[in-house]
């Protein structure tokens, strides 16, 4: 349960003229409580709420919000199924971009926003996997290529020979 501190906030204004302590004092609470729970660093347990309803006359249902479900990320994972998170493996650089392409799926691509993006998390992903030591695999070298368009079809299935 969620309080609404703005329907909170309209009440003491319109009920004690925004006077916190005046609200606290009538509704059985803590000043400090009441300033706290405004400030959203405490909450209020529904029987405090109804209380203030009823103490005030008021529908209760107002100074709770309304419960959203969080929004669930659909990543394609491994097993083709759906993963929660990113499932990095440095040696599967397409399962990877497949995820990453699943995560911006819904972002409009106007002026190739959704196509940046992916591009950013990959080449962001790949700057932090190699050094001078660790040199890209061919895997990693065709998925950039493909991701930043410098292959020609016929060079794509010669890769993808190269690659299976």
């Amino acid at each position: 349960m969620r309080i609404s501190i703005g329907a909170l906030r309209g009440l003491i204004d319109a009920k004690h003229d925004g006077n916190v302590s005046a609200a606290a004092h009538a509704w059985g609470l803590e000043q400090s409580h009441l300033c706290r729970v405004l400030e959203a660093e405490r909450t209020l347990r529904r029987s405090a709420l109804r209380r203030i309803a009823r103490i005030e006359r008021v529908n209760p249902d107002p100074l709770v919000e309304a419960e959203r479900p969080t929004p669930g990320l659909r990543v394609l994972g491994k097993d083709r199924g759906f993963a929660t998170r990113l499932a990095y493996d440095v040696n599967d650089p397409g399962s990877m971009l497949l995820q990453v392409e699943s995560w911006f799926a819904d972002v409009p691509n106007k002026d190739g926003m959704r196509t940046h993006l992916i591009r950013a998390v990959m080449r962001s992903m790949f700057d932090h996997s190699f050094d001078q030591v660790h040199k890209p695999t061919a895997q990693w070298r065709t998925a950039m290529d493909l991701l930043d368009g410098w292959v020609s079809p016929a060079s794509r299935a010669k890769r993808r020979s190269e690659v299976s």
